[in-house]
């Protein structure tokens, strides 16, 4: 792979921050479609996030249980 070129399968998009933004995941595909190799677009979906608004909980959650620090 080439510097700068990215390749995923899904792109989840959400959080507190882009949560509300999720109406726009269409426009932001169209977008990516502009951007990115043709091929690449057929393998990637985008979608919202199921853990909508907590997504940075549990991902603040997972860092502290695998972080190596203190045992909790």
């Amino acid at each position: 792979m080439k510097p700068g070129m990215i390749s995923m399968i899904i792109f989840i998009i959400g959080g507190g921050v882009f949560g509300p933004a999720v109406r726009f995941i269409p426009m932001i595909a169209a977008e990516a479609a502009r951007w990115a190799q043709p091929v690449s677009m057929q393998q990637v979906r985008f979608e919202a996030s199921a853990l909508g608004g907590d997504a940075g909980l549990y991902g603040a959650a997972y860092l502290a249980l695998t972080a190596g620090g203190p045992d909790l």
